[in-house]
């Protein structure tokens, strides 16, 4: 408003009322007032125009695809919009040379056409030149330069920790080992990678050596040029990490928590089931899967463990046999379950409420069961929990480790039940502390007996 009033105060009232500009020679009004020349507001006007109407190129078809997906207008569900950056990049940027070149082009057959072709033949002749010659000296490039301040900047800007439902993507961490020539022995997993992520995203693929890295830094090296010819084989995009330890355990847990920089990390890892644990002769393999599995569930990572991972296709494999089932026009429907003396209607508006954030269409349902049936689906799952025992009995852990292990899952049934039902749980807490004191008391004539 101060703007306006003190503009309005430089020029008389007569000319602001001249309807066709007579008094200042059919030119512009704030024209006359700027310095050094008029051009400069037509030039400044001009830009600015350019870049509302670039602005608007990139940022409305983006407003319009959401509008659409969210069925505000019904007549734009139907419609395909150009809401991607890097789809329109391309399309502007040859437009604009394309463009540029033709202008040049002709202003300079408009000043002297037999002068343009000799500068056209001069300036052939001398990239020809340069071609046959070659650079001799290095002079260093800009746009790396360039390059690094924009990805520093942009790593700078993004914030670490876990980020909104909504906005989560799969960053894979690709576990493979090597074979004592550093060959990958699990090539298909990069397979699976580029069929998971198809290039977009965060891939990080390592890979963990044995031994000492002074000793070691030329298989280092032979291991990380076979990562990266098989990631170019295999179309994958992303980046490849070597680590050396002294034992592989150590080498892979370095490599779970050093990969990344700042809050570009991975959340999830992809590593092959281990081939032949149940032979005596390959217990440390088995451990070390294990383990593995335990620190990927203390760094809160998802896990993905793909069974016969040699059978999976590569990414030049064509298919002439089989099908593919597509289904179209079909509806998400999720249920959940309540009990009888719960609140279904609201706990349908929370769940239908909280799918619309996360741009989810589907149909909820809500399933109310009697306490009978929910005790018989807390028996079932007591027997995968036995299941799950037998299994780790198999695969010969000691009595101390099938412990923990049960225990790890204990513990985080119980902390479900407790973020459910806190009352319950304090209650059961109170009446157990009472047989505890008295276990204390009977402990002597235990050891009694068993003296």
């Amino acid at each position: 408003m101060t703007s306006v009033i003190l503009f309005g105060a430089c020029i008389e009232g007569v000319v602001l009322r001249d309807k066709f500009g007579e008094g200042v020679h059919g030119n512009l009004v704030i024209g006359t007032l700027a310095w050094p020349s008029p051009w400069v507001i037509v030039i400044g006007s001009f830009f600015s125009t350019c870049g509302a109407g670039l602005q608007s190129l990139t940022g409305a078809p983006r407003l319009m695809q959401a509008i659409a997906k969210d069925g505000i207008v019904p007549a734009l569900s139907d419609r395909i919009l150009i809401a991607s950056l890097d789809a329109v990049a391309p399309i502007l940027s040859m437009a604009l040379s394309f463009l540029g070149m033709s202008l040049c082009l002709t202003l300079m057959f408009i000043c002297s056409w037999y002068y343009a072709i000799i500068a056209m033949l001069i300036a052939g002749s001398i990239y020809k030149y340069i071609e046959f010659a070659g650079a001799e000296k290095e002079w260093g490039d800009g746009i790396r330069g360039l390059s690094l301040s924009a990805a520093r900047y942009a790593l700078m800007r993004l914030e670490e920790g876990q980020p909104h439902t909504k906005n989560w993507r799969p960053q894979l961490l690709t576990l493979v080992s090597t074979d004592s020539e550093q060959n990958i022995e699990q090539p298909r997993l990069l397979s699976l990678t580029n069929q998971l992520k198809a290039g977009k995203g965060l891939t990080i693929v390592g890979t963990a050596l044995v031994g000492s890295y002074l000793e070691n830094q030329e298989q280092t090296q032979r291991a990380e040029q076979a990562l990266r010819k098989l990631m170019e084989t295999e179309k994958v995009k992303g980046f490849c990490q070597v680590t050396v330890s002294s034992n592989l355990r150590d080498a892979t847990s370095h490599l779970l928590q050093a990969s990344g920089l700042g809050g570009l990390k991975h959340n999830a890892v992809l590593v092959s089931w281990p081939r032949n644990w149940r032979q005596g002769d390959e217990h440390q393999t088995w451990r070390n899967f294990v383990e593995l599995v335990r620190e990927t569930t203390a760094a809160s990572l998802a896990m993905l463990v793909p069974k016969n991972i040699a059978a999976f296709p590569s990414n030049g494999e064509r298919f002439t046999e089989g099908h593919i089932d597509v289904w179209r026009k079909c509806k998400i429907r999720i249920f959940t379950v309540a009990q009888l003396d719960d609140n279904s209607i609201q706990m349908k508006k929370d769940l239908t409420t909280f799918l619309y954030h996360l741009r989810i269409e589907a149909l909820v349902e809500v399933v109310e069961m009697h306490d009978s049936d929910i005790s018989a689906y807390t028996y079932e799952k007591t027997l995968v929990m036995e299941q799950r025992s037998q299994m780790l009995k198999q695969i010969n852990l000691s009595k101390n480790e099938r412990e923990r292990e049960i225990q790890s899952i204990t513990d985080s049934s119980r902390g479900s039940i407790r973020r459910k039902n806190p009352a319950a749980v304090t209650t059961q807490l109170s009446v157990t502390e009472e047989p505890a004191a008295d276990s204390k008391e009977e402990k002597p004539e235990e050891e009694v007996e068993h003296r």
